[in-house]
């Protein structure tokens, strides 16, 4: 993990970045077999459209929910030979489809809209068709556009805000598809009636930000710079009104969705850390295994720790063979993470000063090494966000983001 220095509201970390952002995106391979993970999108049970054994083509429906109201497109063609749930690290227990790729069953056909027609209505139901989830929350888009049209919401936040030390998927995506980004963006004005829009960027400090920047058109650009994390100094500093915010991976897929009508069916990955002898942003399509991605990527040193995400907001994964979908915008292997060794609290106070939501993390540590048992509402734990700027910072070494989330043994 990168060296942390307590700077008031936030935490500096050196960038890593590089050499990832600098090169082209590379399209790996296709692997064998592709684990499509079949989400319910909160509808219930899904039913498989095609029965094991058959051939599905890449963009048909592969499940839908009992009521048709949701369903998932296939990103790949190859036969189905099997479903069954998969124990994900992200995500938990999730029904996945096992695809035996093959390359000579053609993909469906899909057509696209003509955009100077498109109602408000058409552009959230093009997102809906085309399956999009928004990287920076994992929701459905045509769900956050639903609700941000309810609530009359007037500013949508364009997010590329790669704070984190390794992650460089976002900027990578603004870098070579800002046009797209920028013209899903202007889908989802249309869509909301209006409004203004703005792009954050994460500034590393260490790139041509203008050259990044140089492709998003019409769209007030602001730059984000400082402590780790810098979404909540952002929304502070600059949505003083009801906003929406949506990942530049889902503003491309918007795009393509009314041009084009392709379904969401790929995700861009940053492919980094001391065991990758060339960290790379790699696009893949959704069910593509860990393992698969990693053996196409050349290792300078044996694989310790696999982290999906980055080393702050990440999660460990031991399974190798569990595949990646939008919303997992990184894969991290490591030697080492490097923490000190695990003392008693000693009050310092960095966690309450670090924290970017103002909770109260040392006492959540208190009761904690205390034995007490605790309602997370007590000191704030049911309004974190996970970021892990309070276990950065901790002179103890204690992993106190665990501690907030109850994930170290609280007798809830």
């Amino acid at each position: 993990m990168a060296f942390a220095v307590n700077l008031g509201k936030g935490v500096f970390l050196p960038q890593c970045k590089e050499p990832a952002f600098s090169k082209s995106i590379m399209r790996i391979k296709p692997p064998e077999v592709a684990v499509v993970p079949i989400f319910d999108f909160g509808t219930g049970a899904m039913l498989p459209v095609p029965r094991v054994g058959e051939n599905v083509a890449k963009n048909a429906i592969l499940a839908k929910s009992k009521n048709g109201a949701a369903w998932v497109v296939s990103p790949v063609s190859g036969k189905l030979r099997r479903i069954e749930r998969v124990e994900h690290p992200v995500v938990g227990s999730v029904l996945c489809a096992f695809i035996n790729i093959k390359d000579n069953i053609p993909a469906l056909e899909v057509r696209g809209h003509n955009p100077s027609s498109m109602t408000s209505a058409g552009i959230i139901q093009a997102a809906r068709m085309a399956c999009i989830f928004d990287e920076s929350d994992g929701l459905p888009l045509f769900y956050k556009l639903q609700k941000a049209k309810r609530d009359r919401v007037m500013m949508t936040v364009a997010d590329g805000i790669d704070d984190s030390p390794y992650v460089s998927s976002s900027l990578k995506i603004i870098s070579e598809y800002g046009v797209d980004c920028a013209d899903g963006l202007g889908f989802i004005l249309k869509a909301l009636d209006g409004g203004k829009a703005v792009l954050a960027a994460y500034d590393p400090g260490d790139l041509d930000m203008d050259k990044v920047l140089n492709t998003f058109g019409f769209v007030d650009v602001i730059r984000v710079s400082g402590g780790y994390p810098a979404w909540p100094r952002f929304a502070e500093q600059h949505c003083h009104e009801k906003y929406l915010r949506v990942g530049v991976q889902a503003l491309r897929a918007l795009s393509l969705a009314v041009r084009t009508g392709e379904p969401q069916t790929e995700t861009v990955i940053t492919v980094s850390g001391d065991c990758i002898e060339n960290p790379c942003n790699v696009v893949v399509p959704t069910g593509t295994t860990v393992r698969h991605i990693l053996e196409q990527v050349e290792l300078k040193k044996p694989l310790k720790y696999v982290i999906l995400g980055d080393t702050m907001r990440g999660v460990l994964c031991p399974n190798l063979d569990v595949p990646v979908f939008p919303g997992i915008r990184a894969i991290t292997a490591v030697s080492q993470v490097e923490r000190p060794v695990e003392k008693k609290c000693i009050n310092c106070g960095r966690c309450v000063d670090i924290c970017p939501h103002n909770l109260f993390p040392s006492e959540a540590v208190r009761m904690y090494e205390n034995g007490e048992s605790a309602n997370p509402a007590m000191y704030g734990g049911d309004r974190c966000d996970a970021c892990g700027a309070c276990t950065a910072v901790c002179p103890s070494g204690i992993d106190v983001t665990e501690i907030m989330l109850g994930e170290k043994g609280f007798g809830y």
